[in-house]
């Protein structure tokens, strides 16, 4: 029996002192792509004056490696600009050659896991952005559906990109269809840092999406798994202000 999804847009933004550098290192998210307006969306915001290099990749064959299956088989990126218009895209991270190159430098820099031997059908590329808002999307490059990781990673230490939301149907650990959405996210620096995470569900109705998730509920963990924080509502109780050191 196939179980209910719904539009959910999961958020992390920094909240803290924009003197600091490198908040967000990384941002991984892992979901299930559909098609059509079941592909999974993101969106990213790069400040400062300065162009700031960034790895994105669309991993789903090399996560075989992992033990998961169902996984998306042939992942396509398109990323656009503020504007809708397309300014960069990928179905295969080893064509060319030289993003291959490019790909594999900035994976080694982030310390990201390898993408295995070229010719695996990940997507992923490396481009500098100039300050500025950007959407990502994953979607299946032949209509194919499956498991996939959505990630974003910093390639230079030019500061920074304080904002990343990703949109995408969710429905319960048991649905095998659309799972929960898990998202990642790696804090730089060797000080603390105040972020500002938000799970929305009924807010999107204010923009015309009907499927919403009516109650999403949020829970942060540590790299080890310890529970930091959760909410259901961010009107009906207390929030507390988890932050995390960098590393």
């Amino acid at each position: 029996m196939k179980l209910p999804a719904f539009v959910f847009t999961f958020i992390v933004c920094v909240a803290s002192a924009r003197a600091q550098t490198n908040d967000l290192l990384s941002v991984s998210a892992r979901a299930t792509v559909g098609t059509g307006v079941n592909d999974i969306y993101a969106s990213f915001i790069v400040e400062g004056s300065q162009s700031k290099q960034i790895l994105i990749r669309g991993v789903g064959p090399s996560l075989t490696r992992f033990g998961y299956t169902g996984v998306l088989l042939d992942p396509k990126l398109v990323i656009s600009n503020q504007t809708g218009t397309i300014i960069a895209s990928n179905d295969g991270w080893s064509t060319p050659p030289s993003n291959e190159a490019a790909v594999t430098t900035a994976t080694n820099y982030a310390g990201a896991f390898s993408l295995g031997v070229p010719g695996t059908l990940d997507a992923a590329l490396v481009q500098g952005f100039n300050p500025g808002t950007y959407s990502m999307q994953l979607s299946g490059s032949s209509g194919d559906t499956g498991f996939a990781f959505l990630e974003l990673y910093s390639a230079d230490s030019v500061p920074r990109v304080p904002y990343v939301s990703v949109r995408t149907f969710v429905g319960t650990p048991s649905n095998e269809e659309y799972p929960s959405l898990n998202v990642d996210f790696v804090v730089g620096g060797s000080t603390s840092h105040t972020f500002l995470i938000r799970a929305l569900g009924p807010e999107l109705g204010a923009f015309g999406v009907t499927s919403y998730l009516a109650q999403p509920i949020l829970e942060i963990e540590s790299s080890i798994g310890a529970p930091i924080a959760s909410n259901t509502g961010w009107g009906n109780q207390s929030n507390p202000q988890p932050s995390h050191s960098g590393g």
